[in-house]
């Protein structure tokens, strides 16, 4: 197959995107939700990871930087858990795979953890064929996670490729508004996971498969 000479990265959201991880999100809640609590901050936490990320920020000031790594322990230990269990998603390697070949930049734009995305990653021979992994532990770098943008600005610099030449691919509103913050074509991502909570997607996919006409 011919390689492309323009649109020359794909970024793809995580779980609901190409794997569901089967995470406990409501046990992850509780478990924040106490240990901010003990800390004289009170919240829901909806939705999480931002919610979480604002918290963290707030408790910093007081308490130093130890804050952020003792919220990300408890958020990777659900993780994990919900990495044993994982579910991929049909034709997910694949896809990646034929993208590569077609001469894609691949990255991964995602709130969950590096060590997670790494994980599953390495358990579904995958690894190799993902150029860049933005995640939530960027927030120690000083950076914002979904819905902004910053992640998809940090590929297109990182992998050299114009918005003219980027795609977003993501099952959540969030993969939408960076997206369309950058001014990239977005295309969701409708599976029995999803929320299907998008505003103006440029395609919908119910396969991935669909992606490799969608970018031909």
């Amino acid at each position: 197959m011919e390689k492309r000479k323009d649109m020359k990265l794909i970024i793809f959201d995580f779980d609901g995107t190409l794997v569901y991880l089967n995470i406990d999100y409501n046990g992850m809640r509780e478990s924040l939700k106490d240990y901010f609590r003990k800390h004289g901050i009170n919240s829901e936490f909806r939705p999480l990871i931002p919610s979480v990320n604002r918290a963290v920020l707030q408790l910093e000031k007081k308490l130093g930087k130890s804050v952020i790594d003792e919220v990300f322990d408890i958020i990777d230990e659900f993780e994990k858990e919900g990495t044993d269990k994982c579910v991929v998603f049909p034709n997910a390697k694949e896809v990646l795979q034929k993208l590569k070949e077609m001469g894609f930049k691949v990255g991964i734009f995602s709130n969950n953890g590096e060590k997670c995305i790494y994980s599953v990653l390495e358990k579904i021979g995958a690894k190799d064929m993902v150029d860049m992994v933005f995640s939530r532990d960027k927030i120690k770098d000083g950076m914002n996670i979904k819905p902004a943008e910053d992640g998809i600005l940090e590929m297109m610099k990182k992998l050299k490729a114009k918005k003219e030449e980027a795609w977003m691919v993501g099952d959540r509103i969030y993969d939408e508004i960076a997206a369309k913050a950058v001014g990239i074509k977005f295309i969701a991502v409708k599976t029995k996971y999803s929320e299907c909570d998008f505003q103006n997607p440029d395609f919908v996919v119910t396969d991935l498969k669909e992606i490799l006409k969608i970018v031909k």
